[in-house]
């Protein structure tokens, strides 16, 4: 993947999943990609059309088509992001257009029909991670609960003015 906002949201997602991901630097030498699929033997490779650089487009999308072609590893699926500079052709069965896939998904917890997530139950949201009476006779400093659920400490105010 070229350095777009496409790349992050790839690494993100990888992170939120628990997947592990590689990053290859764009216009490595098929026989070096095929190499690395071979040792990570990934379910799915992210690429993208092509790099636009200040001097010339590289075009991503055939070294990665060799390099599939002489890996012994073969992904699931290749998502790939097509550039308006230099679209690629999809090979029907392994290839999955990256704008077509994102239109189809559903944001996250929310069914294929459109229903909204059920809100977060009571139990997640409740004070036992950081019950009020503990806190009170207790001089730890105050916690508060994260968007996780999971409790975090935070930080005493300094009682002392800095002159």
């Amino acid at each position: 993947m070229p350095m777009v906002p496409e790349a992050v949201f790839a690494m993100l997602a990888c992170a939120r999943l628990g997947a592990v991901h590689s990053v290859v630097s764009g216009g490595f030498a098929a026989g070096e990609l095929a190499a690395r699929i071979d040792h990570a033997k990934p379910r799915v490779v992210l690429s993208a059309s092509c790099g636009i650089e200040p001097a010339r487009v590289v075009e991503y999308k055939p070294l990665l088509d060799a390099a599939l072609e002489q890996a012994e590893h073969r992904p699931a699926s290749c998502v790939v992001l097509q550039r308006e500079r230099c679209p690629a052709t999809l090979v029907e069965g392994r290839n999955v257009d990256w704008d077509e896939s994102v239109a189809k998904a559903a944001p996250a917890g929310w069914s294929a029909t459109g229903s909204a997530p059920s809100p977060p139950s009571a139990g997640r949201w409740s004070s036992a991670a950081c019950p009020r009476s503990a806190r009170a006779r207790s001089s730890a400093p105050p916690c508060a609960t994260s968007p996780t659920g999971l409790p975090t400490a935070r930080r005493p105010r300094s009682r002392t003015r800095r002159r």
